[in-house]
């Protein structure tokens, strides 16, 4: 009777386990689902926000450099796709490899960038800015410097494609803009075929 009544409280107490272990498992699966969905809410609006503040901070470089051509009677430049990826990838490179130069710490140049991009040149150019809080600000330094400035009022360059990233660098969040000018083989072959007719 006595080894009957041991056994029934050893059931109880195993049954009571096992009940606690799946409620402890219920709720850390519900506990673990509410924190995935919730990571991917931020993650995604995270991603959204980058990607309209990108593409709005490239139509304000992109007005912000023409003003600046119009103001020296040049021609003003169009955006360009590629161009705009080749500045994405670069800025993205730039936070991932944790450098701020014009060329990687691996050896890629602008040109590397642009040619990854699909964009084949005949003339090409890059501005590089960190740690400014807005794009005009962004424009009015680039301004200030003689090489950056000389990319910005190239009359060689017809086309432009920027990128505005924000990220980790030097264990810090601050801003990267890239701009890319340039011009492509094609406009030039043609533009050399007009001028000889």
């Amino acid at each position: 009777m006595e080894s009957q009544k041991q056994e029934n409280q050893i059931s109880e107490i195993t049954t009571t386990i096992i009940k606690s272990k799946k409620r402890n498992f219920r709720s850390l699966k519900k506990w673990s689902l509410t924190a995935f969905a919730a990571t991917l809410l931020i993650t995604s609006i995270f991603v959204l926000n980058v990607f309209a503040k990108s593409e709005a901070s490239n139509s304000t470089i992109l007005n912000l450099t023409n003003n600046q051509r119009a103001l020296n009677n040049l021609k003003v430049l169009s955006e360009n796709d590629n161009l705009n990826a080749a500045a994405y990838a670069k800025a993205q490179d730039m936070f991932k490899n944790q450098y701020f130069e014009h060329t990687s710490p691996q050896g890629k140049t602008p040109w590397t960038f642009i040619n990854n991009a699909g964009y084949d040149y005949a003339y090409a150019g890059e501005n590089l800015a960190i740690d400014f809080e807005n794009l005009k600000d962004t424009n009015d330094a680039l301004m200030k410097s003689p090489t950056h400035k000389a990319n910005i009022l190239n009359t060689k360059y017809t086309e432009m494609g920027t990128a505005t990233v924000t990220g980790q660098f030097n264990g810090r969040v601050t801003t990267i803009t890239v701009e890319m000018f340039g011009t492509s083989m094609f406009d030039t072959v043609l533009n050399n075929l007009k001028v000889s007719w």
